[in-house]
C-alpha cells in the first residue's frame, strides 16, 4: 500500500479546466455515465475503489481490451472497451484517470487494483516533478502525468492498495461481471468466424506497396475510412468538443449524429446506396465470368442469383460497412471459391470490387455529405 499526499495550489480557472476534461470522452453515453458519477460522490470526503483493467487475446489478430471500477461507498460501477493499442498497464492507467476526473477536490481515496506494475511505477514517480517525470521517457508517459497531474491540480490524498487478480472478494465479483465477459467473449469469436481474415490482411497489405500520388491520398482515405476517423460529426466532436457539441445534427437528415454507420442508414442516400451496391453486383459478375468463362457448364443465372443474395451487400446486417472498410465478408470469398476460382484471381476479383465500391463511396457519400456539412457550419 502506498500513498500520496503531495500539495499542489490551484487556481478556479484551473479546477474548472480540469472538471471539462469529462467532454473529452466519446461516446457521449459513456461521457453522461462518468459525469453521473461524477455528481453522485460530490460531497464525498473518503471513497474506496476497486479497478480493473482487463486484456483479452482471441486469437494472433484479435484481442479485446476494458476498463471497470466501482465505488463502494455510492455502488458506482463503470465499464468501457478500449480500441487503440492494447495493452494491460494502458486499461488500467485509464480506468485510474477515469477516477480520478470524477473526483472532487481534497478527497482522499483508496483504489484497490491487481496490477502491481502500477503500484511500484506509483511509488517510483509520485514525489517527482513533471519535468523529471517527462525525462524518465516511461511508457504510455501522457498517460502517467495526467495520472500525477490530476492528483496535484485536485489536491488528491490518493493510496494504492493491492488485490489479488479476480479475487474472491464480493466488490471485485459485482464489477468482475464474468456473464458480461462471456458474453464479449462469444461475439467477438462470432465476429472472428464471420470474416476472412487472411484474404483481409493480404488486401491491406498489398496497397501500401504502391507509392504514386493517387495510391498515396487513396489509401489514406482508405486508412481512415477504415479507423473511422474520417471528419463525420462524431469525430470533430472529438476534436473540437467546445465547437461541435452533442447537439448536432446529419447536415442531410437532421436526426441524429453523424457516424460512419449513419452515412449507410438515413434516407437522403438510400437511391444512391441502392446505385452503388447494383454497380458493385454487376462488376462482380463482370469479373467472375472473365474467369470461368471456359468453364461450360456454370449457369451464369445462378451466378447472379447468388450474388444478389450474398449478405455483404445489406447495410442493415452491417456486411457492406465492412466490405468498404476493406474487411472481407467470409460469405464473399466462400463463394467465389465455390466456383473453382483460382486464389490469386480471388484476390484480383476482391481487389478490384472494394477498390471500386471504396471509390463510389468516396466521391457520391462523403463529398457529398462533406459539401453539405460545410454549408451547415
Amino acid at each position: 500500500m502506498i500513498e500520496n499526499r503531495i500539495k499542489y495550489n490551484i487556481t478556479n480557472s484551473q479546477d474548472a479546466s480540469v472538471r471539462s476534461m469529462l467532454d473529452f470522452f466519446h461516446p457521449i453515453l459513456l461521457r453522461n455515465q462518468l459525469i453521473n458519477i461524477q455528481d453522485i460522490v460530490k460531497g464525498q470526503s473518503s471513497l474506496t475503489i476497486y479497478t480493473d483493467g482487463f486484456f483479452k487475446r482471441h486469437s494472433d489478430t484479435s484481442v479485446i481490451m476494458g476498463s471497470m471500477f466501482k465505488i463502494i461507498e455510492t455502488n458506482s460501477i463503470f465499464q468501457c472497451q478500449i480500441q487503440k493499442n492494447p495493452s494491460v498497464i494502458k486499461a488500467e492507467l485509464i480506468v485510474i484517470i477515469m477516477i480520478l476526473l470524477c473526483l472532487d477536490s481534497s478527497t482522499r481515496v483508496t483504489i484497490c487494483t491487481d496490477s502491481q506494475i502500477i503500484i511500484n511505477q506509483f511509488f517510483k514517480i509520485n514525489t517527482l516533478s513533471i519535468f523529471a517525470i517527462q525525462r524518465l521517457k516511461l511508457q504510455y508517459s501522457i498517460l502517467w502525468i495526467l495520472f500525477i497531474k490530476l492528483i496535484r491540480f485536485k489536491d488528491l490524498i490518493i493510496t494504492l492498495q493491492k488485490v489479488k487478480a479476480y479475487d474472491s472478494d464480493d466488490h471485485m465479483k459485482a464489477y468482475d461481471s464474468n456473464d458480461h465477459s462471456n458474453a464479449v467473449d462469444k461475439l467477438a469469436k462470432e465476429a472472428y468466424k464471420l470474416f476472412d481474415w487472411s484474404l483481409t490482411f493480404r488486401y491491406i497489405k498489398d496497397k501500401f506497396d504502391e507509392t504514386s500520388a493517387f495510391d498515396s491520398r487513396f489509401n489514406s482515405f482508405k486508412t481512415k475510412l477504415r479507423a473511422e476517423e474520417l471528419l463525420t460529426q462524431d469525430n470533430l466532436c472529438k476534436r473540437s468538443p467546445s465547437v461541435y457539441t452533442g447537439n448536432w445534427r446529419c447536415a442531410l437528415c437532421n436526426t441524429e449524429l453523424e457516424t460512419y454507420q449513419h452515412l449507410w442508414s438515413y434516407s437522403a442516400t438510400q437511391n444512391t446506396r441502392a446505385e452503388i451496391v447494383h454497380n458493385s453486383k454487376d462488376q462482380l459478375f463482370n469479373l467472375i465470368i472473365l474467369f470461368i468463362q471456359n468453364k461450360v457448364n456454370i449457369d451464369h443465372n445462378d451466378i447472379f442469383i447468388n450474388i444478389n443474395n450474398l449478405d455483404c451487400w445489406n447495410s442493415s446486417n452491417i456486411g457492406i460497412l465492412y466490405l468498404v472498410k476493406e474487411i472481407i465478408p467470409k460469405s464473399f470469398s466462400e463463394f467465389l471459391k465455390e466456383l473453382k476460382i483460382l486464389e490469386q484471381s480471388i484476390y484480383k476479383i476482391t481487389r478490384e470490387v472494394i477498390d471500386t465500391l471504396v471509390l463510389q463511396f468516396k466521391h457520391l457519400i462523403w463529398k457529398h455529405c462533406n459539401v453539405h456539412q460545410v454549408k451547415l457550419e
